[in-house]
């Protein structure tokens, strides 16, 4: 494993993406825009079958990252986390004028995985999006012992945990600045993963997570006419697709949908000086935790 390390100098911080697959780190400046200083990827093995199937399926991921932060020289600083979406569960908590307080929407979505999910999901952390009147809000989920664990190495560590994103949020906030349709649906994909979240114009209909075999070009097609099919998602319009870097795909067509790569326009737009974290009209979607 490579050694790696991380200055601690003001204006720094240290991006993680934890997936099943592998843990990628990025030291990054926070400048006018999001700048690479260094991207030392830590590759991990995960067992035949997946580890999704674990009652963990994060462990190995985060053995891999706590591995690395042993290796480390240096201050840590400031930390933020994307977490895969195999690692996320979603919800689209609708709108009411009788939940107001963020207490009131939290125990609103926690009621909502629970219908789901069962007493299991008493066990995760929750995080809610903020909400617009009228419209519905993303809320995720998280196992409790991941972000303990994942705060404590990094403190332990002398690092500060700044954020917890999921990766559809990491995305929508990323590629805000792209986004430029009123109606549209996103899709993430990562190996073994594909996320959906439809918007509309009266606000967001439906976010689904779903395992998936094959590369993307088989398997969107398939995934977006079985939401159309199930309601009350569009069966054509405006896709957006945000890949992650360890899928390779050659240029394809999905019918009925005007498909946009969001990996290249960012490429473009960074190279041309544009700020990633720019503020734009879409939410950026819920933090587990925020600094």
């Amino acid at each position: 494993m490579s050694r790696w390390s991380v200055s601690g100098l003001a204006g720094e911080r240290l991006r993680v993406e934890l997936r099943p697959g592998s843990v990628r780190l990025m030291r990054r400046i926070a400048l006018s825009r999001s700048r690479a200083l260094s991207d030392r990827p830590i590759r991990i093995e995960v067992a035949k079958g997946g580890s999704e199937a674990a009652p963990e399926p994060w462990r190995a991921s985060l053995e891999a990252f706590g591995s690395g932060l042993r290796e480390r020289r240096g201050a840590l600083g400031r930390v933020e986390v994307v977490l895969s979406d195999h690692f996320v569960r979603y919800a689209l908590i609708p709108w009411s004028e009788s939940v107001v307080s963020d207490g009131d929407r939290l125990a609103l979505a926690r009621l909502s995985f629970r219908v789901v999910y069962g007493h299991l999901s008493d066990t995760w952390d929750l995080s809610v999006d903020q909400q617009r009147a009228g419209e519905a809000s993303f809320a995720c989920a998280v196992d409790r012992a991941l972000i303990g664990e994942l705060r404590e190495m990094v403190s332990l560590a002398g690092g500060r945990l700044e954020s917890v994103r999921p990766a559809l949020a990491d995305c929508l906030n990323s590629h805000r600045h792209a986004i430029r349709e009123t109606e549209f649906c996103l899709a993430t994909a990562e190996p073994g993963r594909i996320t959906l979240a439809f918007r509309s114009r009266a606000g967001w209909q439906a976010v689904r997570s779903r395992r998936s075999e094959g590369p993307p070009a088989e398997a969107l097609p398939v995934l977006l006419k079985q939401e159309a099919a199930a309601g009350p998602a569009p069966d054509g319009g405006v896709l957006y697709l945000c890949a992650a870097d360890s899928i390779e795909m050659a240029p394809f067509a999905v019918r009925g949908w005007t498909l946009i790569r969001l990996a290249d326009r960012r490429k473009d737009t960074e190279r041309a000086g544009d700020p990633v974290f720019a503020q734009e009209r879409i939410e950026p979607g819920p933090d587990l935790i925020r600094g």
